[in-house]
């Protein structure tokens, strides 16, 4: 695929996950008596495939900017890059997950003058669903930190930066 079309291939991906976001946080709580137009629990499902899908998309292309032509699909999964985006995608399922609410009650509303009825008030996305998602990208997010670190650790890098940044060893 051309650099071109990978960049319009991220733009979309990045526009949809935004949708999503919107969706799952407009309709994860609703009035029992509604039909919910959208599954909160399933839009979640498709966000977490999307970020990582993003975050590969964004990692071929940042390889192909650093001159490597056609990278294969496990150098792009192996590749710092891969990680960083990985992480921050995470983060912002993260984010949103300790946002949403996910709060569920009942309440009175007037049905007819001196008459109220009980509406129950439901969330797709249960608190302990969000609770266990956020852990799992928060292990996700610990071992991603992880290779990063052990790559920073032996990496040695030889560029001079004394000469323009002002900074001494």
């Amino acid at each position: 695929m051309k650099l071109s079309k990978m960049l319009k291939l991220k733009n979309k991906i990045a526009g949809r996950m935004g949708q999503i976001k919107s969706k799952i946080e407009t309709y994860n709580v609703t009035d029992a008596r509604t039909k919910n137009p959208y599954n909160a629990a399933e839009l979640l499902e498709e966000l977490t495939k999307l970020a990582y899908a993003l975050a590969f998309v964004k990692a071929a292309v940042s390889l192909s900017n650093a001159g490597i032509q056609n990278p294969p699909e496990k150098a792009i999964l192996d590749s710092q890059a891969y990680r960083i985006f990985m992480i921050a995608e995470l983060k912002g399922i993260v984010a949103m997950l300790q946002s949403l609410n996910t709060q569920e009650s009942t309440r009175l509303e007037m049905a007819a003058p001196g008459q109220f009825v009980e509406v129950a008030i439901t969330a797709s996305i249960k608190q302990q669903a969000a609770d266990a998602v956020i852990a799992d990208a928060e292990k996700r997010i610990e071992e991603l930190q992880d290779g990063i670190d052990a790559y920073n650790a032996t990496v040695q890098v030889d560029a001079v930066v004394d000469s323009w940044s002002g900074l001494k060893n």
